[in-house]
């Protein structure tokens, strides 16, 4: 993350990595929800922003209203509907109960309440179906019309094009922090810790 957090930086945005245990995916979202609480307690706006795993969780966030905006790259938005699209194993959700997954479905969260969200997502991506972003972003949109799906190109992964488009994306919602000379705070969900 550290090229990502320079790009932000260098265009007036405060950068936090939020370090989260992947163990249990509930649980990484519950940390770093109270992560984002504790930020927007500073009163400037908090933006989720992650890819893969760390776009789930930044999908949950803007899904349940608890961050102002997200970005999700890749990340899975339905749990309980995932499969690899070219027959990858993926341990995570094996590990899952019925009830986990449907707990840690951004998707199976969208209640009304959502907060704008970009979500870029690869046609042929090896491990997030293009049709979950469809659906999620149709589904996020009868709530919040400020929901976006970006097509990628790059396999489970984020180009550098594709990073400045999602950053375009922020500062075209959140302009007043950068002219007013505040700064933006972006809280980045990516970084992954396998403990419990």
């Amino acid at each position: 993350m550290a090229a990502w957090g320079e790009d932000f930086r260098a265009h007036g945005y405060r950068t936090v990595v939020v370090d989260y245990p992947l163990r249990r995916v509930t649980r990484s979202m519950d940390y770093a929800a109270g992560v984002a609480r504790v930020k927007a307690q500073d009163g400037e706006p908090v933006i989720a922003y992650g890819i893969s795993a760390g776009g789930t969780i930044a999908a949950m966030l803007a899904a349940t209203g608890v961050v102002d905006g997200a970005v999700n790259v890749i990340g899975p938005t339905d749990f309980t509907r995932w499969y690899s699209p070219v027959g990858i194993a993926i341990m995570l959700a094996a590990n899952m109960s019925q009830a986990e997954k449907t707990s840690a479905s951004p998707y199976l969260r969208l209640a009304g309440q959502q907060s704008p969200q970009l979500l870029q997502c690869g046609i042929i991506d090896p491990v997030t179906p293009y049709d979950q972003c469809t659906r999620y972003v149709a589904a996020a949109s009868r709530a919040n019309t400020d929901t976006q799906l970006q097509k990628m190109t790059n396999a489970h992964g984020q180009s550098v094009a594709d990073r400045a488009r999602a950053r375009n994306w922020i500062e075209e919602r959140w302009p007043a922090a950068k002219r007013s000379g505040k700064r933006a705070i972006t809280t980045t969900v990516q970084r992954q810790r396998l403990h419990g």
